[in-house]
């Protein structure tokens, strides 16, 4: 972690950094990104999971001023103290997609993904947010373009759905999706890995 208490498992700042089938457990941060911090740099993050993460701010990482793609990934049951449970965005207008979002939680708002700054929106397809808590819009706070989600609560959009996602055993940390679940085949396949 960096002196300004960053990014509790990997924290970079600028170029250009890639970083996949990598799990971030029970990192913590004091200030921001508690598995995973960025400060403007290219990211691209495929396969991971973030899980028990926990920060002041983007309990399981977070975007600053950068461009971020994260495809194919995990994040649960992470907690800020602040906002954005899993994810803080931060100017970043990031592109999440094939991403499950679930029993993440936060301390006032956004339990899942915080989008913040003037003009910021986090472009969401093909991902599940799903029981993540805060006082304050508990799944998504701030600018967003979703698209062929599972929403809870539901967010306007192409495609987009407000149904429990029937995950196997969020107990145990099996977040695969049971036979039946209405999010099964409900994706573009354009956006598909």
């Amino acid at each position: 972690a960096d002196p300004h208490h960053l990014g509790g498992g990997l924290y970079t700042n600028g170029g250009h950094t890639t970083v996949t089938h990598v799990g971030f457990w029970g990192n913590q941060a004091l200030e921001a990104g508690g598995g995973f911090f960025d400060r403007q740099g290219q990211v691209t993050l495929a396969q991971l999971v973030f899980a028990g993460n926990l920060a002041n701010r983007g309990g399981g990482m977070y975007f600053y001023h950068d461009t971020g793609i994260i495809v194919n990934s995990l994040f649960a049951k992470n907690r800020s103290e602040i906002s954005g449970g899993a994810l803080w965005d931060e100017a970043a207008n990031s592109t999440v997609r094939n991403c499950t979002f679930a029993d993440n939680e936060a301390g006032t708002q956004a339990g899942a993904i915080l989008s913040w700054g003037t003009g910021n929106a986090v472009t969401l397809q093909n991902s599940i947010v799903w029981a993540n808590t805060a006082p304050n819009e508990p799944q998504l706070s701030g600018g967003f373009v979703v698209s062929y989600s599972l929403v809870e609560d539901g967010w306007l959009g192409t495609g987009n759905l407000n149904a429990d996602p029937l995950f196997v055993s969020p107990e145990s940390g099996d977040y695969h999706l049971q036979m039946g679940s209405s999010a099964l085949d409900a994706g573009d396949n354009g956006y598909a890995p």
